[in-house]
């Protein structure tokens, strides 16, 4: 059943690495997408700094480990019910499927008086009747033309940098890291593993998670001031 859990949570996680940040592309007004769509890594931060700080409330508890395993349930169960009954479609599937005065709807709730939902409803109808997009884009596509190359060319490098850093690595083992450097240098002055094979918080992985969350805030704050360009420089 561990395993099992597991994979489904896998499954959930990686499903939603790939629909959210696609869901708020095209709900989100165009002046601010890259400060909401950084919102999105916000979260993901902050949901592991919470990790780091119930798997330490629980240390030395008996069923600690059943406490972190399922405390992820209560907020999944209660997102669902509220996407089940609140969240809109995306208004670009609406219009490719002709509904759009459903789109208009959906747009008039997420944009403010100032703003002209009509133009922007005629404007994905566009796009989207656009006769390129009849022709079903494949990966060869994507490396047709120089323009092209080099976006994707430039996407992939940058993942790959931000990959090869070691940062996924230093998240998921940064509580036995520091745990170890501790007992290297001052033994006994960490405390051990939950007995369910838990990590016990770390001072040390505490203000790396702490870190990664005050840089997400900022790049979410100041993109839509200063792009993303810069940013990318930047980091």
């Amino acid at each position: 059943p561990l395993f099992f859990g597991r994979f489904l949570s896998g499954m959930g996680g990686g499903l939603a690495c790939a629909v959210v940040p696609l869901h708020v592309s095209e709900v989100a007004p165009a002046s601010h997408r890259g400060g909401i769509e950084a919102s999105y890594q916000l979260a993901i931060e902050c949901g592991i700094l919470f990790a780091y700080v119930l798997n330490y409330a629980v240390t030395g508890t008996h069923y600690g480990w059943m406490l972190s395993l399922t405390a992820s349930l209560p907020p999944s169960l209660g997102f669902l019910l509220w996407a089940g009954l609140y969240l809109p479609e995306s208004p670009r599937f609406l219009v490719e499927r002709g509904r759009e005065v459903e789109a208009a709807r959906v747009l008039g709730t997420l944009r403010t008086v100032n703003d002209d939902v009509a133009a922007e409803v005629a404007a994905i109808r566009l796009d989207v009747c656009d006769p390129s997009r009849a022709k079903r884009v494949g990966w060869v596509e994507l490396c047709r033309g120089a323009a092209r190359r080099k976006r994707v060319t430039v996407a992939l490098l940058v993942l790959a940098l931000q990959v090869g850093t070691g940062i996924d690595f230093v998240t998921v083992y940064a509580p036995r890291i520091f745990s170890q450097i501790a007992n290297s240098t001052a033994p006994g002055s960490s405390a051990a593993d939950l007995g369910g094979g838990l990590p016990v918080l770390d001072a040390g992985a505490a203000a790396r998670v702490a870190v990664d969350v005050a840089a997400t805030s900022a790049a979410a704050a100041s993109t839509p001031f200063v792009g993303n360009g810069p940013e990318l420089l930047y980091t």
